[in-house]
């Protein structure tokens, strides 16, 4: 939000052609970038292994993948299932959490629990780009697939599947060649 209207004054900059690319959680978060931008000035974005659902969904998908390969212990992931669960129910208040949440700032993580970036994205007119990597085993195919069915109905969305590619995206999406 201040970067854009930042961006927008520099010299050279073309203020009407500002662009944003956000990775895994940033792109996660465009949607909330987008809403918060002055005057729409954001002509487009570019989402990179971007999450379309809550972040504690994607953490246990992880967790459990890891858990698999035996590279995590199965008590952290039940941790992670126990702490979440208090997350969803319905009395969590994050100004005064129950003793047994332990994961921190608990404004942040009721935030992530409860943020649906796909369905924000569905009434937003910004052009999107969607770029993922098939092999990508910490943000998955199933997010780049959540966003296509929710946006299903957008015109101004675009999607780019890399079938060799895995983590991270970001630093290898350059050099790639199909």
């Amino acid at each position: 939000m201040l970067a854009v209207k930042a961006m927008a004054k520099q010299k050279g900059i073309d203020s009407r052609n500002i662009f944003i690319l956000g990775h895994s959680q940033g792109g996660m978060m465009m949607p909330r970038i987008l809403n918060h931008t002055p005057d729409k000035s954001v002509r487009g974005s570019m989402l990179l292994a971007a999450l379309s659902r809550t972040l504690p969904e994607l953490m246990l998908e992880q967790f459990a993948y890891l858990v698999s390969l035996n590279q995590l212990p199965k008590e952290q992931l039940a941790f992670f299932q126990q702490q979440f669960a208090i997350l969803q129910d319905l009395s969590f208040s994050a100004a005064q959490p129950p003793k047994e949440f332990l994961l921190g700032i608990p404004y942040f993580w009721y935030d992530v629990a409860h943020w649906h970036p796909a369905e924000v994205a569905k009434s937003q007119d910004t052009p999107l780009l969607f770029l993922q990597g098939a092999r990508n085993y910490q943000v998955t195919t199933e997010d780049c697939e959540g966003w296509k069915q929710s946006l299903s109905q957008r015109s101004n969305t675009s999607f780019k599947l890399y079938p060799k590619l895995n983590e991270p995206l970001k630093e290898k999406l350059l050099s790639y060649e199909d």
